[in-house]
């Protein structure tokens, strides 16, 4: 009988950011309710997203000793290949930029089905199973990237995004209908190495109109920067927030990053004003864009106070368009459709 378990391997920090870890997490819930157990593998990994993790009663496992330590892919591959042996697992799921075809194959145990979760078809992967999220994504961009055996789920249609969000959707779609957008909410992701929640309120205050601003950042050394300027302005700044749900659902538009946290808005049909901050996110944005779920500003753009007026306006005037492409392109039921198929996949053929 296949073991009932599942190893992640997947990092977090301040460098790498939370999206990777957040999304795996997403899943390992919807796992365990299906009998099964998870062990998140980490060379690095944020205390913050290790204890949420814990939290939900999964397990960490650190494959490198020492952070400062010389560390390769070779290094890497090896010491995932001795925890998998060791483990067992049913499922092996890789998230990780770095971590490709020539990866896979080292790490791969006979018994062990691999799901690589990725946003962009820009290498080659050995697997059973991949996962692309990105709005629009069709199985044809990985043609020529992946073996036959390989299944693809892709598209929002398998978001993976968190039961909570599930919850909060009835209330969030009654509220959507009678709302009068004024309440924004503003979030930059756990680590927000740009700065950019510093950046907005350096500039929000110039903003005129009817609109108040919620600031949420990732932990309380951030607060503790950003709260003086916040109170001078009457602007609410919050950080650890657990359930981003609730507070989602309760804001009328939204400003933040994207990936994870861009497909939760639509989730609860939040529009919003996105800013891609690395490459690999153009595409989405713009995707969202083109979906009428968001407007997209650059890194400078959000500093201009003129072009963040007129992309709130923007929303306004096309709220309930927006909000409706929201709930249409998240129906909050991908994690599901990514575990059932997991679930019902028999053992690989490598």
């Amino acid at each position: 009988m296949p073991s009932r378990r599942v190893t992640l391997r997947l990092d977090a920090s301040a460098a790498i950011g939370s999206g990777h870890a957040m999304r795996c997490l997403c899943l390992a819930d919807e796992l365990k309710l299906r009998g099964y157990s998870c062990t998140f593998l980490a060379a690095e990994l944020s205390a913050g997203i290790g204890r949420r993790i814990l939290d939900r009663g999964h397990e960490i496992q650190f494959i490198r000793e020492a952070p400062l330590a010389p560390w390769s892919l070779q290094d890497d591959a090896r010491t995932t290949f001795s925890a998998i042996r060791r483990l067992a697992p049913q499922w092996l799921v890789v998230d990780h930029y770095e971590l490709d075809a020539d990866w896979e194959r080292a790490v791969c145990h006979p018994g062990t089905n691999v799901l690589v979760i990725e946003d962009t078809p820009n290498r080659e992967h050995e697997c059973d199973l991949l996962l692309d999220q990105t709005p629009g994504r069709l199985a044809a961009h990985y043609q020529a990237l992946l073996p036959a055996r390989c299944e693809l789920l892709t598209g929002s249609r398998f978001a993976l995004v968190r039961r909570e969000f599930a919850l909060a959707r009835e209330s969030a779609m009654s509220r959507r209908r009678s709302a009068s957008p004024t309440r924004v909410l503003a979030s930059f992701g756990g680590t927000d190495p740009q700065r950019l929640s510093v950046r907005l309120l350096s500039v929000w205050p110039n903003v005129v109109g009817p609109w108040s601003l919620h600031l949420v950042v990732g932990d309380s050394a951030q607060l503790a920067a950003l709260q003086p300027a916040a109170d001078a302005h009457r602007i609410r700044v919050t950080a650890n927030i657990s359930d981003m749900a609730p507070a989602l659902s309760g804001a009328d538009l939204a400003i933040g990053s994207v990936g994870v946290s861009a497909l939760e808005r639509c989730a609860v049909g939040l529009p919003s004003i996105v800013v891609p901050v690395a490459d690999n996110q153009r595409e989405t944005a713009a995707r969202l864009r083109e979906l009428e779920a968001a407007v997209e500003l650059d890194t400078q753009a959000i500093l201009d106070v003129k072009r963040l007026h007129s992309a709130l306006e923007f929303i306004v005037d096309r709220y309930q368009t927006m909000v409706e492409s929201c709930f249409e392109l998240v129906d909050c039921l991908g994690a599901g459709r990514v575990a059932d198929a997991m679930v019902q996949m028999p053992g690989n053929s490598r």
